[in-house]
């Protein structure tokens, strides 16, 4: 192989390995983004369970609050 051949194959080489690198950049990518959609989705469930238990709270509070007033001679 004379070595305008090697370059070209060389070249050739360079390019696959690059596009490997891409394609796998971007899945890489892809993982990352599922992660983050995932996380997102389970502090927007967590934050709606904090709100509920928040709520809960305050009208356990109201009630207890009302018991204590009622049991009062």
């Amino acid at each position: 192989m004379d070595n305008k051949n090697q370059d070209v194959e060389v070249e050739k080489i360079n390019e696959e390995v690059e596009n490997e690198q891409d394609n796998a950049g971007k899945i890489e990518e892809d993982k990352a983004a599922k992660t983050v959609e995932k996380l997102q989705k389970r502090l927007e469930k967590l934050t709606g369970d904090k709100h509920d238990l928040e709520e809960e709270l305050v009208n356990t509070k109201s009630c207890l609050k009302h018991i204590s007033r009622v049991k009062r001679p």
